[in-house]
C-alpha cells in the first residue's frame, strides 16, 4: 500500500497544525515511519506516530490527541463511522496490487451465468471498480449494495459492517469479496446465506469459503454451548473510542444471575484474562469479531453480545449466522 504523503502534508498545512498525531493500522506502521522525515521536513510540525494497536475507526485516539496536546489527528486507511470532529481527518489508503489475468479468469469462470454481488474493504475499492467494469463488459450480472454507513462507498464492507452485501443478498446467487487474507471475506460468508468466494490479489487465489466458514461455525457453537454450563461470568467493556458502552454492559449484566465481574480493557488478550481464573466465561462488548477470529486463542468461552443472546435464548443461532442455513 502506498501512503498518500502529499495529502497528509496538505491537511497539516491547511489546518496550520503545530503538533500532529498520526494513527495507522498495524500493517502500515513501518511504511509510515519511512516517510515520517518527509512529513516533518515539509510541514515543520511536531509529528507523533500513534504506536498503539489500531483495528478500525472505533479505535480513534481522541483521548491521546488531547493528552499529547495535538492540534490534529490524522487517521489513515479507515472510513469514519460518524462525522469526524474538526481536529480529525480521515485519509484513504488504497492498495496498488494488480489483479492478475489468471485470477480474473478464475473469477469469471465461477460467475458466468450467475447474479454476482461484489464487495471489498476500503483498500481494494479501486480493484472493485475494475472487476465491476470487466464483468459489465463480459455481460455478467453484477451488483454493488448500498451500505448503511453514509461514509462508505457502494460495495464497501468492514470487519463488523457487511450491510452493503446484506442489501443485495436476496438479489444475487453468490458473493465475490476482493481482499488480502480471510478477514473480510469470512465476515461476509458468516453473515449471509449465499456462497462466498475470496479473490486474493496477493496470492492470485480464488477461495471458496464454505469449508472455512463451516469450521468456524462449529467452533462458535461449541463456545456458546460451553458457556451455557458456566456459572461465573465476567463482562468486558472496551476503553477505546467507539468500543465503550456501559449500556451494553448493563444489558448483559441484567440477564446474568449471581455476581458478575466487570472488566475494562483497551485490548483483549488471553494473557490478560489469566488473572481471573475463577471466572468460567466472559462476555466482551468491544467488537463482535474478537469472538469469531480469536476464539481459538482463549481456553475459556469469550462470547460477543450477539453470541451471548444466542446462549440465553433471546436469538437463534441461524439469525446471527445465516450461513448455517446453507452449510
Amino acid at each position: 500500500m502506498r501512503i498518500p504523503v502529499d495529502r497528509i502534508i496538505e491537511e497539516i498545512r491547511k489546518k496550520k497544525a503545530k503538533r500532529v498525531l498520526i494513527q495507522v493500522p498495524e500493517g502500515l506502521k513501518m511504511s509510515l515511519s519511512k516517510i515520517y522525515p518527509i512529513i516533518v521536513r515539509k510541514t515543520g510540525s511536531d509529528v507523533i506516530i500513534h504506536g498503539e494497536t489500531c483495528f478500525g475507526p472505533c479505535d480513534l485516539a481522541l483521548g491521546d490527541l488531547n493528552k499529547l496536546g495535538c492540534d490534529l489527528l490524522i487517521h489513515l486507511a479507515h472510513t469514519p463511522i460518524k462525522k469526524p470532529g474538526k481536529r480529525v481527518v480521515f485519509i484513504d489508503v488504497f492498495d496498488d496490487v494488480p489483479m492478475s489475468k489468471s485470477l480474473l479468469e478464475k473469477i469469471i469462470k465461477v460467475c458466468k451465468g450467475k447474479k454476482v454481488g461484489l464487495a471489498a474493504s476500503i483498500q481494494y475499492l479501486q480493484l472493485l471498480k475494475y472487476v465491476k467494469k470487466i464483468f459489465t463488459e463480459k455481460k455478467i450480472d453484477v451488483r454493488l449494495g448500498n451500505p448503511k454507513n453514509k461514509y462508505f462507498s457502494k460495495g464497501q464492507i468492514s470487519g463488523c459492517d457487511v450491510s452493503s452485501v446484506k442489501d443485495i443478498e436476496k438479489e444475487v446467487d453468490l458473493f465475490i469479496v476482493i481482499g488480502g487474507g480471510l478477514f473480510h471475506g469470512l465476515g461476509v460468508s458468516l453473515k449471509t446465506h449465499k456462497r462466498t468466494f475470496l479473490a486474493d490479489p496477493y496470492k492470485g487465489d480464488l477461495i471458496d469459503l464454505d469449508s472455512i466458514t463451516r469450521r468456524k461455525l462449529a467452533l462458535i457453537a461449541d463456545r456458546i454451548e460451553k458457556a451455557r454450563n458456566c456459572r461465573k461470568f465476567g463482562v468486558i467493556i472496551g476503553l477505546k473510542e467507539g468500543q465503550t458502552s456501559m449500556k451494553l454492559v448493563d444489558y448483559v449484566r441484567s440477564r446474568l444471575k449471581g455476581d458478575v465481574l466487570i472488566l475494562a480493557m483497551s485490548d483483549l488478550k488471553p494473557e490478560k484474562l489469566a488473572y481471573y481464573p475463577w471466572i468460567d466465561a466472559f462476555i466482551q462488548t468491544l467488537c463482535p469479531r474478537i469472538s469469531v477470529d480469536d476464539l481459538e486463542s482463549y481456553e475459556r468461552p469469550v462470547l460477543s453480545v450477539e453470541q451471548f443472546e444466542v446462549m440465553i435464548g433471546e436469538r437463534r443461532f441461524e439469525d446471527v449466522y445465516p450461513s448455517v442455513r446453507r452449510l
